[in-house]
């Protein structure tokens, strides 16, 4: 009898790999946590109002996430595309927000090699303004410190943004648990098992065996199987808390020479709404904690984001300092005294994804030289581990849940694929 297949990881990909292997496998997905979706994780409120610590908008028309949302009968809402800057301690909308970053990035010639981004807005013949939206945006958007993030990487990952109307953003309006669950119950459906709880700690492989070793509330655990793919986020892969037994050597190569990003994001709900307007799109304030913000219709909700050195820096501190400082910044912004933005307070939530051993980062970037390491990173091991998740996808949507998705799904094909041909 056919062992089954094991997904290592039930976060995005890893369903998305494990309801595709499920067609034709047997398939059991292995989950550190006590829940699916990785770093998807929606909180819902009293009044049913999505949080979403991680993962939260939809980004451009991806065919593979937009089949699985009508599949699921998913309501979704437009984030407005605006953009707003504070000058002179004054709120005004930047409608030629796109155009100008445009004046930056467009100058990308990967003919003449990578380099740093910063070395790059060093020599690049554009205003001032414009060169400081393009730091701001690389390290907010893509979570990487400009010293580190190829600017091969960035003109990339924005070519293929655009392939996919990547400027127009949505929500689903129950939240991104709403994809999580739809696929677990489509799992579920062909057979999938799951197993939460259980944290592999060591993957051994020849061609064609895989054996699993975890740890579970109950003890020690073992799973052997023909194939595996390997859904870790990638700073769990850096970090060597899972071994891989022999070691990968040219794929560990490969692993370190993508880039881990961080993000400190705040969600704040209120009792009653204190700014301008209830859905204004994105607040880009170049404030030093906390540089972008934005509004959710859903309810009286603000969120603040901090990326790459920032958040580095705010992840060393407590979640005191932290709100401390993202209510400060909405004083700023929105020339309301601190006190009433106090009074107004209903909740705050927030999660150190770097300092969470099953994530150990927010999401992937690519650094210099490294454009060609997602792909790389795809490719299977002797025909029996596959990898997955968003650091591999070759469509450089490092960072975007359908960039996971995809990368699942690729694996899953390729795995399958394999296998019939034997």
């Amino acid at each position: 009898m056919e062992s089954r297949v094991l997904a290592v990881g039930g976060g995005i990909a890893g369903l998305a790999a494990a309801l595709e292997i499920s067609k034709k496998r047997a398939v059991t997905v292995l989950e550190a946590r006590d829940r699916l979706g990785g770093r998807i994780h929606t909180i819902l409120t009293p009044e049913k109002i999505p949080l979403e610590l991680g993962a939260e908008f939809i980004h451009g028309k991806s065919p593979a996430i937009w089949r699985l949302i009508r599949a699921a009968q998913l309501k979704t809402s437009v984030v407005p595309d605006r953009h707003w800057i504070v000058k002179n301690g004054l709120l005004s909308e930047n409608k030629g927000f796109w155009d100008e970053l445009s004046e930056v990035t467009d100058q990308i010639n990967p003919e003449k090699g990578d380099k740093a981004f910063a070395s790059f807005l060093q020599s690049v013949s554009a205003r001032r303004e414009a060169k400081a939206l393009a730091k701001d945006y690389v390290e907010g958007f893509h979570a990487a410190p400009v010293q580190e993030a190829g600017t091969i990487g960035v003109a990339c990952s924005e070519s293929s943004s655009e392939q996919i109307d990547g400027q127009k953003i949505f929500w689903i309006e129950g939240g991104y648990v709403s994809l999580v669950r739809y696929l677990e119950e489509r799992c579920r459906e062909c057979g999938v098992h799951f197993e939460l709880n259980t944290e592999v700690k060591k993957i051994s492989w020849k061609k064609g065996v895989v054996t699993i070793s975890a740890l579970t509330p109950g003890g020690p655990v073992t799973f052997t199987t023909d194939a595996a793919v390997i859904t870790l986020p990638l700073g769990v892969l850096q970090s060597g808390a899972v071994q891989f037994e022999p070691p990968l050597d040219e794929k560990e190569q490969i692993i370190a020479s993508l880039g881990c990003g961080v993000v400190t994001k705040v969600i704040l709900q209120f009792q009653s709404r204190f700014w301008p307007e209830r859905n204004f799109g994105f607040v880009h304030s170049g404030d030093e904690w906390f540089p972008t913000c934005w509004a959710d219709e859903r309810g009286d909700i603000l969120t603040g984001w901090a990326g790459a050195n920032k958040a580095e820096a705010l992840t060393r501190e407590s979640r005191d300092f932290i709100m401390r400082r993202a209510l400060e910044t909405l004083s700023k912004i929105f020339d309301v005294k601190l006190r009433r933005i106090q009074q107004l307070l209903l909740r705050t939530e927030t999660h150190n994804w770097k300092n969470d051993p099953f994530s150990r980062l927010a999401y992937s970037f690519i650094p210099v030289n490294a454009s060609d390491s997602p792909r790389a990173l795809a490719e299977p091991v002797a025909e029996t581990l596959y990898f997955a998740g968003e650091a591999c996808d070759s469509d450089y949507q490092l960072g975007t849940v359908h960039g996971a998705l995809q990368s699942g799904m690729r694996a899953a094909k390729e795995l399958l694929e394999i296998k019939d041909s034997h």
